[in-house]
């Protein structure tokens, strides 16, 4: 359900590895145990189940956050000229140092950040405090958070709003042109 079959093999021989139990490609499983140590066999077999699961569902997610930035940067570079579009790059904040992604250098020599966002609650929060930091340098950057729906990044979202613009995954070129300008 959450596409992570291809991952799942190589997670599950790691995790029966770590455990001491087996994996036949299948199923991860216990062979033989003591009758008195039949309880830690199947505790044993299901850590590493969740252990595989787990880990390869992680994989899954970060595999296709790697495809999503991959298509927005295509995006970006087919709306600006490649020699303007860095995949990434180090931007100094008020604060901190961000390693920013797909990341325009304007006319003017400021810079604007497309970074994509999903719902998911760590996504948001990330590019929050991301974007507060980098917003505090006067005049630097357009900050845009890039969303494949915008009503579908709920309220948690909205916040976003507050540090950068919002801009829909599939907008057209103008839209990213303009928000690129919008300090």
């Amino acid at each position: 359900m959450y596409g992570a079959e291809p991952f799942y093999e190589k997670s599950a021989k790691k995790a029966a590895d770590r455990f001491g139990v087996g994996f036949d490609g299948m199923s991860i499983f216990k062979t033989w145990a003591s009758l008195g140590r039949l309880d830690a066999a199947v505790v044993a077999v299901a850590n590493a189940s969740v252990q595989a699961a787990s880990a390869a569902i992680m994989s899954a997610s970060e595999e296709k956050e790697r495809r999503d930035n991959a298509a927005l940067y295509e995006r970006v570079r087919e709306f600006f000229s490649d020699r303007a579009v860095a995949k990434h790059e180090e931007l100094g904040g008020r604060d901190a140092k961000w390693q920013a992604q797909n990341v325009v250098t304007l006319s003017d020599c400021r810079k604007a950040v497309f970074e994509l966002v999903n719902t998911h609650p760590n996504s948001i929060s990330s590019k929050y405090i991301m974007f507060a930091d980098l917003s505090r340098v006067e005049d630097a950057y357009s900050l845009n958070s890039v969303v494949k729906s915008i009503p579908h990044i709920g309220s948690k979202g909205a916040m976003l709003a507050d540090v950068s613009h919002l801009v829909e995954l599939d907008s057209p070129k103008e839209t990213y042109l303009r928000f690129a300008e919008a300090a």
